[in-house]
C-alpha cells in the first residue's frame, strides 16, 4: 500500500512540475516574441539568479552579453544601450526601446511588463 502512495505523490509531483515548465516555456516564448532581451554577464550572481527563475526554459529567452573577454560578447550594444545595472531587461519594438527593467525581476513583474501570461 505504501508503494502505490508513493507513486501515486511522486505522479502528481511530475505533473505539476511539467505543468510548471510548460508554464515557463510559454512565458518565455512570448518574452522573446514580443522583443524582451536580457542584458547580462555570465558571471554576475544576479543575473545567474535570473536564468535560474527560468530553470530550462531560459533557452527561449535572448540574452545579450555584456563581458567584453567573452567570446560571445555584445559589449558595443551594451554600451549604445547604456546598460548600468544587470541584469537589465528591454524591450525593443522596430529598434525603439518600449521597456527597460533593471536588476533582477519577479516573474510576476515581468508578467506586468510584458503581458505575457505566467
Amino acid at each position: 500500500m505504501l508503494d502505490r502512495v508513493g507513486v501515486a505523490t511522486a505522479s502528481v509531483a511530475d505533473q505539476k512540475n511539467d505543468s510548471r515548465q510548460y508554464k515557463l516555456e510559454s512565458f518565455a516564448k512570448c518574452l522573446n516574441e514580443k522583443g524582451y532581451r536580457m542584458y547580462s554577464l555570465f558571471t554576475c550572481s544576479h543575473s545567474r539568479a535570473q536564468r535560474k527563475s527560468f530553470g530550462s526554459a531560459f533557452k527561449y529567452i535572448q540574452e545579450i552579453e555584456s563581458n567584453p573577454s567573452a567570446s560571445n560578447t555584445q559589449v558595443e550594444r551594451c554600451l549604445k544601450n547604456k546598460i548600468r545595472k544587470l541584469p537589465t531587461w528591454i524591450q525593443e519594438v522596430d529598434g525603439r526601446e518600449q521597456v527597460r527593467l533593471e536588476g533582477c525581476q519577479l516573474l510576476e513583474v515581468l508578467t506586468a511588463a510584458s503581458g505575457c501570461d505566467y
